[in-house]
């Protein structure tokens, strides 16, 4: 288990990736997109024996803030 500072913007290229993330194991299928939250413990794992590729992108949460003007952090219910 690990967390990050920022937001941390995925995209499952091929394979089935695998994580915990807020009490359950989700999967996230080639095309499927990930959202996970700052300071939110999560892990990462191939969901099958044949691997997983996936690109991240890692947001600062004050740019969407000041985005935002300064309302509140946006929130993603379940993470994707």
């Amino acid at each position: 288990m690990h967390r990050h500072d920022t937001y941390a913007i995925g995209r499952t290229l091929a394979g089935v990736q695998s994580f915990r993330y807020r009490g359950s194991l989700r999967h996230s299928l080639p095309g499927g997109t990930i959202v996970l939250h700052p300071d939110e413990p999560h892990d990462g794992q191939a969901g099958t024996g044949e691997g997983f590729r996936y690109r991240m992108i890692y947001v600062d949460p004050a740019l969407f803030q000041e985005a935002l003007g300064g309302k509140p952090l946006p929130f993603v219910k379940g993470g994707k």
